[in-house]
């Protein structure tokens, strides 16, 4: 249950990425006030991985998924590139007290593109806040490639 070389090995630049939002930080030449206030950036809070899942490895878990905020709601997209008759299963999986649940399913053929969101609930956060997404396809069915975007609204 390891990650794949190739997802170890992405930069983590593409596995947390700084994304900001810019605010308007001018400041009028009427506004000749001691107090003018000036807007730091916003983060988006935006993730984004890809990967394959080809030869002997069957199953990707991606990093970089928590902390996920209480109560926010979030947008994912995972595509699937490849050929042949594989599938990709993409699940949002939270550990609750007995195990991994899944929370989301999504099966794509190669070339197909799946989008939907989730919110956290409260009662997920805390000492057992954790969060992954979870890749696989099949035995013996041929290389599928993948990416996935995660976004809180």
């Amino acid at each position: 249950m390891f990650h794949s070389l190739h997802a170890v090995l992405l930069p983590l630049a593409i596995l947390v990425p700084a994304a900001t939002s810019t605010t308007d930080t001018s400041v009028s030449a009427a506004d000749t006030s001691a107090s003018a206030t000036l807007s730091a950036p916003v983060p988006t809070h935006s993730k984004f991985w890809e990967g394959d899942l080809r030869t002997t490895n069957t199953v990707d878990y991606l990093g970089g998924v928590n902390p996920l905020t209480e109560g926010a709601t979030y947008d994912f997209e995972v595509t699937a590139e490849g050929n042949g008759t594989n599938n990709l299963t993409f699940k949002i999986q939270q550990w609750v007290r007995t195990g991994w649940e899944t929370i989301r399913e999504r099966k794509l053929k190669p070339g197909q593109k799946r989008s939907g969101h989730f919110i956290v609930q409260n009662e997920a956060i805390g000492f057992d806040e954790l969060f992954r997404i979870r890749l696989s396809r099949k035995i013996l069915t041929k290389r599928i490639d993948y990416t996935v975007s995660l976004d809180r609204r």
